[in-house]
């Protein structure tokens, strides 16, 4: 099998093809063969000799027919041309020089079930022309029968779950569904030839797939990565072997504010000593300057532990001031390497407006922000509220709260470092109330504990902001049988092109009244 690239590419000129690729193609074709076509891209400027259906087969997680049927769809977009053996089997693939004629993009376009972008409406998600989905041309443009399918799944997995205890409204997809990702983690392995790599874990497998590029993921954060590894490269650094335990690096998170451009580099150590630090700090940031990228701060983290786990307890700040800052519907946060922010600024924007807009603050009310993290929902709710009050478990995320309420000029919130569950339990005993508390558990959802201490400090209004609607589900059996009941729902499509959904609840107390007993019996 050979693959022939196309005729004097730079790795620089391959990106910008697949930039123009994906503008052109990706609202229109379909979503496996976009990642066909832009793997033979990336293939063009790295290893074109070492091609073959099996390998690409294995890094797209899709088989060898899948990979047929794509590259014989782009044939009939004259993007490449197929050679094939005397018995039919496939041999050779040319790339053709693509977008050569400025109208081909237009006249060529199609999708697998002959439905054009400009047939595709946000309506056909739902059925209802009565959506809260966006109708911007970008939003439009996105929904492929990919999306459209995947979007009607997240809703009627919704609607399936919970739909017995109250209305689910459609779901809130995301306009330009691509890049969403502010953070990367990507674990360093050795590649072909020995050269130092890094990427992510095929599935349930410790075998890490290399990762050039991904159309989750910010932009600027691939092209920090591909920084880094050339920093590394430069200081000879070794990747950490889990079995024979040796080696240097382990993994790197990146981290970027989207809305200030700040970019963070921690780079995850097997040992506390990084040779030659400042050289490669120095390294790094040449490098990232060669990519446009300027880094803002970069970390070492230390992980000597057996584990899983990506990130070890002890830091050194190597660059600036070991976090970056980021701005969400209106307020400014520090982000430090362990913060828990939201990986998409965007929907998240949109997720913490629904939560706000369900909880019906006046003003006059006292919140409890339990589960706050470093405080977004709680400083979000703070100008619409009396008095804030959260509560997290990690201390750090308690001091970052702490510090973006006083950066952003809050005073009506305080913050505490305690168990949630207990922190509610003992604060209920004590006869302090709260109008409103805001639930944003883990995936885990909350607990029977955490649950009835609620009911028992008996605010008028729960607005439960979940990542899992089976664990939603569990709990709002448990919240009804304690006095309150749902609203409604709206999921979130926070996390595209994967199975995950985030939902809005909003539940209302229910006032029983029992009568007296008349005395007779």
């Amino acid at each position: 099998m050979s693959l022939v690239s196309l005729q004097n590419s730079s790795e620089q000129e391959v990106t910008i093809l697949s930039n123009r690729f994906i503008d052109n193609f990706m609202p229109r074709a379909n979503g496996e063969f976009v990642k066909v076509y832009i793997y033979l891209l990336r293939m063009v400027s790295a290893a074109p000799s070492s091609f073959s259906l099996e390998r690409m087969a294995d890094c797209l997680f899709c088989t060898e027919r899948d990979i047929s049927r794509a590259l014989k769809y782009w044939e009939s977009e004259k993007l490449v041309s197929l050679t094939y053996t005397a018995n039919q089997q496939l041999s050779g693939i040319t790339l053709l020089e693509p977008f050569a004629d400025a109208g081909h993009m237009e006249s060529s376009a199609s999708m697998e079930a002959g439905t054009t972008a400009a047939q595709t409406t946000p309506a056909a998600v739902s059925g209802n022309t009565d959506t809260t989905i966006p109708e911007s041309s970008d939003y439009i443009r996105s929904l492929t029968p990919d999306r459209i399918k995947e979007l009607k799944q997240k809703e009627e997995t919704v609607k399936k779950l919970l739909g017995r205890f109250g209305p689910v409204e459609h779901i809130r997809g995301m306009e330009t569904p691509y890049h969403y990702r502010n953070k990367v983690i990507s674990t360093f392995t050795t590649g072909w030839g020995g050269k130092l790599t890094s990427g992510i874990y095929a599935a349930n497998s410790h075998k890490v797939l290399p990762v050039e590029s991904c159309l989750l993921q910010d932009e600027v954060l691939d092209k920090t990565m591909l920084a880094v590894r050339a920093a590394a490269g430069i200081c000879h650094y070794q990747p950490f072997n889990e079995d024979k335990g040796t080696g240097l690096l382990r993994h790197c998170l990146l981290r970027r504010g989207v809305m200030t451009g700040q970019v963070m580099v921690v780079l995850v150590t097997a040992q506390p000593v990084l040779p030659g630090a400042k050289n490669f700090v120095k390294a790094l940031l040449t490098e990232a300057g060669k990519q446009g990228v300027a880094i803002t701060t970069i970390v070492q983290n230390v992980n000597d532990r057996k584990t899983s786990v990506v990130l070890g307890d002890m830091e050194k700040v190597l660059y600036g001031k070991g976090f970056i800052l980021d701005t969400l519907c209106g307020k400014t946060y520090a982000i430090s390497p362990r913060s828990f922010y939201q990986v998409n600024p965007a929907q998240t924007a949109v997720l913490y407006g629904l939560a706000v807009e369900a909880a019906k603050l006046t003003g006059k009310e006292v919140v409890l922000d339990a589960y706050c993290g470093i405080g977004t929902i709680g400083l979000t709710a703070a100008d619409h509220a009396k008095q804030v009050v959260g509560v997290e478990l990690n201390r750090d995320a308690v001091q970052d709260a702490i510090g973006n309420a006083r950066h952003n000029g809050v005073k009506n919130a305080r913050f505490f470092a305690a168990d949630a569950t207990r922190w509610i339990r003992e604060a209920a005993a004590a006869g302090e109330k709260a109008d409103v508390i805001f639930m944003d558990p883990p995936r885990e959802g909350s607990t029977p504990e955490f649950l009835a201490s609620v009911a028992r400090m008996a605010p008028k209004r729960v607005v439960y902001v979940s990542c899992n609607p089976v664990t939603l589900a569990r709990d709002l059996a448990t919240l009804t049988k304690l006095g309150y009941k749902a609203e409604g729902f709206t999921p979130v499509d926070m996390f595209p092109h994967t199975e995950h959904i985030e939902t809005v609840c909003a539940l209302s107390k229910l006032e029983i009244h029992r009568k007296k007993p008349s005395g007779k019996r």
